[in-house]
């Protein structure tokens, strides 16, 4: 009976790790010199939103949303070129994926980002 319980277990535990994503979506985004890009998605609390990007040129990275007039920006990087990272989400709202270009030239970012359940 207490191999069953432990197999049983290890077979959740297998399922989660092999859940599909609620959502999965690729990106390709031009920005033009100095200004920014971004992608945004409603997110639920609980769940987790990976990413990962390279751009042709660095670029300012940040992951933000809005909470009534305050930005909330629990990622923010300078000058990357590329990036691998994952956000355990707190809060329902629409959360951004931003790239600001910098003032010498045109980037051009490509990518993916995906939720995963809790």
């Amino acid at each position: 009976m207490r191999g069953m319980k432990l197999c049983h277990i290890a077979l959740i535990i297998v399922a989660q790790a092999l859940a599909p994503a609620l959502a999965d979506s690729a990106f390709d985004l031009p920005i033009r010199a100095g200004k920014v890009e971004e992608v945004c998605m409603p997110l639920k609390a609980g769940t987790t939103l990976q990413w990962r990007f390279s751009a042709d040129l660095p670029v300012d990275f940040n992951l933000h949303h809005h909470v009534g007039k305050d930005v909330v920006m629990p990622v923010d990087l300078k000058t990357v070129a590329t990036h691998v990272g994952q956000q355990k989400i707190d809060r329902d709202n629409d959360w951004c994926l931003m790239w600001t270009a910098p003032k010498a030239g045109v980037a051009r970012v490509r990518g993916h980002w995906s939720v995963l359940p809790n």
